[in-house]
């Protein structure tokens, strides 16, 4: 016989091996498992919102209770399985879901974190389960921004990203990039796919540990995905390449493709130069020199010690500027990291592929030459 602590922790562990399934692209398996804990309809479109609520560990258990009661089993809420202060919750919404502002779980979701005052909530845009794993970013980047609002809690950001400004022209590319990939058997595919978009954003560690993996496989998978699409995935550029290329690719809404056009063209327009200056410039704002800061940062492929080094700052002012950048950028640079992580662990996290592409097109980080899918050098 079970003990009621028993069924909580079997309950608890069902809907973490749920979050897993989304994660990596399993929606079928997670809606014949899940779906019969949800209210009848809940999984009727496959259209979603992330959410990620953030706030003292120790209230981790009563507040995911709470957010619980509160979305009456029309979404998926678990804690997350790497981080003690984090809930997540996968709410899935009808076909003909607001494309901005808050739908009805964030408002019930908000009468559980509101009231408490060291709880932050962040939410996605409206995305499919499909892409469970990238609305998990963008509500990672929305956490961010609601930590430094009044309200603490914040949808995504609705930022002009560098893929919206290249639209259908970065199509072909970002066809031609992903090719090799492309033409893996469809199961092995998604899983490189859906463990590619999650390791930019994250250390090894925290992906195995979101996918029930181990370490070693995710670094298998990625190093596998680097030797496919010919790209050296330890240097800031290229994780910052592939990160443009799998946006472009999860994008359905950007247009008809044109013909190819290699990533140096696509980045040389007056239009691109615009968004890159104005991205950039935020950092200006502040009296102090971020700007210097991140872009020693991303010279040095985003070692915090060696860019402390060459500007003669300490390790910590270096971590300092980062962070007082991130809430201007509105992107995350090292992000919730722990400070006790492998240096490693502060690279190729949310937003600083497109940081980084930035200031290559300002020409603040030199990139030699850009990698042309099917002529490698």
């Amino acid at each position: 016989m079970h003990r009621p602590a028993d069924l909580h922790a079997i309950i608890d562990q069902i809907h973490v091996s749920a979050l897993q399934y989304l994660m990596t692209g399993h929606v079928a398996d997670f809606q014949r498992i899940f779906g019969p804990l949800l209210d009848d309809g809940a999984l009727e479109s496959d259209t979603c919102r992330v959410y990620i609520a953030r706030g003292p560990a120790a209230e981790r258990d009563q507040v995911l209770a709470a957010c619980r009661e509160a979305v009456h089993g029309r979404a998926l809420v678990t804690r997350c399985p790497i981080y003690d202060s984090d809930i997540i919750v996968v709410a899935p919404l009808p076909a003909h879901a607001v494309t901005s502002g808050w739908d009805l779980t964030g408002l019930r979701l908000r009468t559980v974190t509101d009231p408490r005052p060291d709880w932050h909530l962040g939410g996605s845009g409206i995305s499919t389960l499909t892409h469970t794993a990238q609305a998990y970013g963008d509500a990672s980047n929305a956490l961010l921004s609601a930590r430094y609002l009044t309200e603490r809690a914040a949808l995504h950001s609705s930022d002009i990203r560098l893929v919206h400004i290249l639209g259908g022209r970065a199509q072909a590319w970002a066809a031609s990039l992903l090719g090799p990939l492309h033409h893996q058997a469809e199961n092995r595919r998604d899983l490189l796919t859906d463990t590619a978009s999650l390791a930019l954003a994250f250390n090894h560690s925290a992906v195995a540990t979101l996918l029930g993996t181990s370490r070693s496989v995710v670094a298998n998978r990625m190093k596998r995905i680097g030797e496919l699409l010919d790209l050296s995935l330890d240097s800031f550029r290229d994780r910052a390449i592939l990160d443009l290329a799998l946006a472009v690719d999860a994008r359905a809404d950007c247009g008809p493709p044109s013909e190819f056009l290699a990533l140096a063209d696509l980045l040389s327009t007056p239009d691109v130069r615009t968004w890159a200056a104005s991205l950039l410039g935020r950092l200006d704002a502040d009296n102090r020199p971020l700007r210097r800061t991140v872009i020693a940062w991303l010279a040095h492929n985003g070692h915090v010690t060696a860019a402390a080094e060459a500007l003669t700052l300490g390790d910590a002012t270096v971590r300092t500027h980062l962070k007082a950048a991130e809430a201007l950028l509105h992107r995350r640079l090292l992000g919730a990291l722990p400070e006790n992580e492998p240096e490693m662990a502060d690279r190729g996290v949310v937003g600083s592929g497109e940081v980084f592409l930035a200031a290559a097109v300002l020409g603040e980080v030199a990139v030699s030459e850009w990698p042309i899918p099917g002529f490698r050098m």
